[in-house]
C-alpha cells in the first residue's frame, strides 16, 4: 500500500508539472520541473519510513470471507483444469 501511495503522489505532481509546462510553458521560466524531482525524493523518503516501520497487524478474516475465498479457489482450480485439458486435447 505504501508503494502505491508514494508512487501515486509522485505521479500527481508529475501530472500537474506536465500540465503547467504544456499549457503555460512554465518549466523554462520558473524551473517548475524541479518539483517532479523533489516529489520523487519525497516519495523515496516516504517509502524508506513506511517500509522501515513494522507492518500493522491484520484483522482476522470473517468466516463468510474465508468460505468465499475457499469457494473461489476451488472454482479457479476447476477452471484452470478445464482450460488445461482443452489445450492438451488440441
Amino acid at each position: 500500500m505504501g508503494l502505491g501511495q508514494g508512487l501515486g503522489m509522485w505521479a500527481l505532481v508529475s501530472l500537474f508539472v506536465g500540465i503547467a509546462d504544456s499549457y503555460f510553458g512554465w518549466a523554462q521560466i520558473y524551473k517548475i520541473d524541479y518539483a517532479r524531482t523533489f516529489a520523487y525524493l519525497g516519495a523515496l523518503v516516504y517509502w524508506t519510513i513506511t517500509f522501515w516501520l513494522p507492518e500493522p497487524e491484520r484483522k482476522p478474516l470473517s468466516p463468510e470471507m474465508r468460505d468465499y475465498l475457499l469457494a473461489l479457489h476451488e472454482k479457479v482450480s476447476y477452471d484452470l483444469s478445464t482450460v488445461r485439458s482443452a489445450r492438451n486435447s488440441r
